[in-house]
């Protein structure tokens, strides 16, 4: 029996999984394993919704005491367990029926997984077995025969490279194993089998783009399936909205709806509606979010437009779409983040964020006053007295610039990007003082660790080339 594609299942089986994944998201993991095991006994054949059910599996079972499902699971599944093993060869599909029920139990559970590996062998499904070998090797990783077992399945899955990885963890494990050998030199003879194939139909590059054009088919396919499924949620939310007016987590949910699929215009209604509300309009939260979804509307009409641009290079409307969007982008950021500030005056992240637009508008003043209340925040200290430095620095205030400069260089520990950023503006402040001999030291303090870095290899070089620090011999 092949494996098969979701896509390949019938609309109304694949309604159902798609139902089952909504019921993950709303954690309603025991309704998602019986829609997935419902599937499955008339489908085992597809690995996807195997997947679907383990994940819903995993996260039931992560909800509950682990050491309280081990132990019952383990006192009630061996007889159970026993009955099924004897159907792997003539009623595989029962089998694993049978592994995923105790699954659903302990999805851990190295027998049952096993026993659904061994059913789909005799089913003549290679990935499927692989699926549930890899879910052993995940509780057991340093297991030699499983090691062994799925370097087979992996070889019979097409997947040699994957075959040698495992051969190559048997060896790290128990040097010179035999079993481990010999699985090399079965994955090298199917990686040659395989590549002497793929050279045989067809050129490497025709193959290359067949491939990109069906994963790029696939891709598209999810993210329609995805969407669909997102707009029956929202048509739920809407009734809820209706049902229950004054429940913000009603609106809450249907603005993440929208924002899942790119309609930033309704999301932003909705939370100005739900602002309306008593509850909605001191709630910080939802100004947060008003505020961040506006931005992400022109994020995503100026990433369309430069889009556009790409395709149509030197189109003057667009340039000047563009332009007229990120000026937009300025403006609701600056308002927004204003906003923000006059109304929570103690954020002081929200201050640095205002600080830093001023300071890209150009507005110096204002923007150093915001840093100077910031910098008493630890989260947003060295990004806020960095800020004052360039505040100085762009006034010509040199000597201020120095200070603050000085402080951060003085609280960042070890050399990373940032301090070799806060030494190289320090030693430009000290340049335009005149102190030369400061600059240099600062220079060459970065020069000794990364010579590449900006332009201070040149700076260095004019300084000893015009005799600087010479020595006597």
């Amino acid at each position: 029996m092949p494996e098969t594609a979701l896509t390949s299942l019938k609309p109304q089986v694949q309604k159902q999984v798609d139902i089952a994944r909504v019921a993950i998201e709303r954690e309603n993991y025991d309704y998602a394993i019986k829609i997935c095991l419902d599937v499955l006994q008339r489908h085992p054949e597809c690995l996807a919704v195997r997947k679907l059910l383990r994940a819903a599996q995993k996260k039931r079972f992560g909800k509950k005491n682990r050491l309280m499902a081990k132990a019952i699971g383990g006192i009630s599944s061996a007889p159970f367990m026993i009955a099924a093993s004897t159907q792997v060869k003539k009623h595989p599909g029962k089998a694993m029926d049978s592994a995923e029920k105790m699954l659903s139990r302990d999805p851990s559970n190295a027998t049952a997984l096993k026993l659904l590996a061994d059913a789909a062998k005799s089913h003549e499904l290679p990935a499927t077995r692989v699926f549930a070998l890899e879910g052993i090797r995940e509780v057991q990783p340093n297991n030699i025969k499983i090691l062994l077992e799925i370097g087979d399945a992996y070889i019979e899955a097409g997947r040699p490279d994957a075959a040698l990885n495992a051969a190559e963890r048997v060896l790290e494990l128990k040097p010179a194993h035999e079993g481990a050998q010999a699985l090399i030199k079965s994955a090298s003879v199917a990686q040659s089998m395989q590549k002497g194939k793929w050279e045989e139909e067809g050129s490497y590059r025709d193959k290359l783009r067949d491939e990109k054009q069906a994963i790029s088919l696939e891709q598209e396919g999810k993210v329609v399936a995805a969407e669909e499924a997102t707009r029956g949620l929202i048509d739920e939310a809407l009734e809820k909205v209706k049902e229950e007016p004054e429940n913000l987590n009603h609106y809450r949910t249907l603005v993440k709806h929208y924002q899942s699929v790119g309609d930033f215009d309704q999301a932003v209604h909705w939370v100005e509606e739900a602002r309306k509300l008593p509850a909605g309009a001191a709630d910080s939260t939802l100004e947060k979010l008003q505020s961040e979804l506006k931005v992400a509307r022109i994020e995503r009409d100026l990433a369309t437009k430069t889009k556009e641009l790409k395709e149509n290079p030197g189109s003057e409307q667009l340039q000047a779409e563009i332009d007229s969007l990120n000026e937009q982008l300025d403006s609701v950021r600056l308002q927004e983040t204003k906003a923000m500030v006059d109304r929570y005056p103690n954020d002081y992240g929200n201050r640095f964020e205002y600080g830093r637009l001023l300071f890209k508008k150009g507005e110096i003043d204002a923007a150093i006053e915001q840093f100077q209340v910031s910098q008493r925040n630890a989260k947003v200290r060295v990004q806020s007295l960095m800020f004052l430095g360039n505040c100085f620095k762009h006034k010509k205030q040199y000597d201020l610039a120095v200070q603050q400069y000085a402080t951060v260089k003085s609280e960042i520990s070890g050399m990373n990007d940032q301090k070799k950023e806060v030494i190289y503006e320090l030693a430009e402040c000290y340049e335009k003082m005149g102190k030369t001999d400061e600059a240099i030291a600062e220079y060459k303090s970065i020069y000794s660790v990364d010579i590449s870095y900006r332009d201070v290899a040149d700076k260095i070089n004019r300084f000893y080339s015009a005799g600087g620090d010479k020595q006597e011999d």
